[in-house]
């Protein structure tokens, strides 16, 4: 039993010696309320802050916080105007078109598992359809990729860009 520590926006988890009050750290969990399995579990599900978003306006802020990315870098990132994030992050009713939401996880830099919760967020689940999969692969194995790359790459497999 301890503390486990948070790094970083990809979430690092670390065992540590307990501290006498915390200050040191920039997250800790006290293992002794909780499991550890069930503290990673949180953790990797919540985005470290130990609550679930309720919408897709949260996850997207959490998202955002996580990885550090202002509104104006994540429109240029992502090719989606500072008005349509504005209107995804605070309205809560708002329902983003597919594209758009693959635009933000790669604006953003998620890895897959985020990617796909924040998909899933969204209300959709990706099927095996051939522009489906392609955004699967953009996904999965695109990391680091820009939006003008995948589009050039679903433009080549004849599919719409993003």
């Amino acid at each position: 039993k301890g503390f486990i520590r948070l790094e970083g926006p990809r979430w690092t988890v670390t065992p540590v010696q307990d501290s006498a009050d915390g200050s040191d750290f920039f997250c800790m969990i006290n293992l002794e309320e909780k499991s550890f399995t069930e503290a990673l579990d949180e953790l990797f599900q919540f985005g470290g802050n130990g609550r679930p978003p309720g919408t897709f306006g949260e996850m997207l802020k959490t998202y955002m916080h996580d990885v550090d990315i202002s509104v104006e870098e994540l429109a240029f990132r992502s090719k989606i105007s500072e008005r349509t994030l504005s209107s995804m992050r605070n309205k809560e009713d708002y329902q983003p078109e597919l594209n758009s939401v693959i635009s933000l996880c790669i604006g953003m830099g998620l890895n897959p598992s985020d990617s796909y919760k924040l998909i899933s967020t969204a209300g959709y689940s990706l099927n095996e359809s051939k522009l489906h999969k392609a955004y699967k692969l953009l996904i999965d194995k695109a990391s680091g990729a820009t939006i003008d790359e995948c589009n050039y790459f679903l433009k080549k497999a004849k599919l719409p860009p993003l």
